[in-house]
């Protein structure tokens, strides 16, 4: 039931303290002991008593404290995001851009081992005869598809940039705008950060893998036997195909980066120390962007929010969630206590921490009375005679 016609004083009184007030803490530094934990528990145990009900989540998405998003560390945050936008791509550029323009040049490298090449060509190839697979370009088509996402990617960036300046000249709805502006900031630039030929493997992770095979069975029964089948064998199919060119990029590029850092004491300059620095910090780089954390617990945190008690985000609590967030994109640059680059720094900066400081409340907050929280619950309906 929620609780109607209380004050202040009885709402905070009635607020349920993490700690009960029957257990103190035993220690000055804060640190909780068994008889602590105990206590909460008789407190919470038999009792039906709300866990959360020191938190709920705010009605208008946090949209009316935008204000409070900005600190100076963002300033960090955001510079880094931009160094390894623009590390990546000369790192992308300066390895797979000479394997395609000068491919004549790399046949007197040691011969690369690919997943592909010695289980799956070369048997093909000695039952066939169709080809000979020891002479396939494998350097230059690893550099092709280096190359490729790389065009790929930067043409999404255009196009969102496209989107973003000349929305005024075209006249169309703001949405179409700040929904280019949430897009290149939080999707675009942090996967261009990390892209590679092995970025493909994000997509056999394990943790990316199994919820979404379980989601293709679990839509066999409403897709028919047969269709419902094709779409499980493609999706197995496609991710097969993932792995291989994921994991042979992954063989080529730590190899190509092995056989890089072999140095000549004798005519090293501290110049190819330098270049040693960035190549290595830039695999790195790559090989931590394989499994995109980011991505995962903004995946998660949305459907906690937007996809309900099933955990599956339908068509239109998606189009609930990119309306938020084009919203908030929105919010952001229109603050007006926010010069231009404190805006971009928000933009740059913002995070699966900031979405939950939006999102949710506290009883506090919520009886401070802000612009936008709710003081009041509703007044359950009388019950009928």
């Amino acid at each position: 039931m929620s609780r109607t016609g209380e004050g202040e004083g009885e709402a905070s009184q009635e607020a349920v303290p993490l700690i009960p007030a029957g257990s103190p803490l035993s220690s000055s530094l804060g640190l909780l002991t068994p008889q602590d934990y105990e206590g909460i528990w008789e407190y919470y145990e038999g009792n039906g008593k709300n866990f959360f009900e020191t938190v709920e989540i705010v009605r208008d998405g946090g949209l009316s404290e935008v204000s409070e998003l900005f600190n100076t560390w963002r300033y960090f945050t955001s510079a880094r995001l931009v160094f390894f936008v623009f590390l990546n791509v000369y790192f992308i550029l300066s390895v797979s851009l000479p394997l395609v323009a000068q491919p004549d040049h790399h046949k007197s490298r040691p011969e690369i081992f690919t997943i592909t090449k010695s289980f799956v060509l070369r048997p093909v190839s000695s039952a066939t005869g169709v080809f000979d697979a020891n002479v396939l370009p494998d350097l230059l088509l690893v550099g092709c598809l280096e190359l490729g996402l790389l065009l790929w990617q930067l043409l999404r960036l255009s196009g969102k940039l496209w989107a973003i300046l000349l929305q005024p000249l075209r006249r169309r709805e703001p949405y179409d705008r700040w929904h280019a502006v949430q897009e290149l900031f939080w999707i675009v630039l942090p996967e261009l950060s990390t892209l590679s030929g092995f970025w493909t493997l994000h997509c056999v992770t394990p943790a990316v893998l199994l919820p979404k095979l379980s989601a293709e069975i679990g839509r066999l029964g409403s897709r028919g036997s047969l269709a419902g089948t094709l779409a499980l064998l493609g999706f197995l199919a496609s991710h097969l195909g993932c792995f291989l060119v994921g994991f042979d990029a992954f063989l080529f590029k730590l190899q190509l980066v092995s056989e890089e850092m072999h140095v000549d004491p004798t005519t090293e300059e501290p110049s190819d120390h330098l270049n040693l620095l960035f190549l290595s910090l830039s695999f790195l780089n790559q090989l931590l962007g394989i499994v995109r954390l980011d991505w995962i617990v903004r995946t998660r945190i949305f459907a906690f929010i937007f996809a309900g008690e099933d955990c599956f985000l339908s068509d239109a609590e998606l189009a609930l969630e990119v309306t938020w967030e084009s919203m908030l994109a929105m919010k952001i640059w229109t603050e007006p206590s926010f010069s231009w680059y404190q805006k971009l720094a928000v933009h740059l900066s913002f995070s699966d921490v900031d979405f939950q400081r939006l999102a949710l409340d506290t009883v506090e907050k919520r009886l401070e009375g802000k612009p936008g929280r709710v003081e009041e619950e509703e007044v359950d309906p009388a019950p009928g005679p």
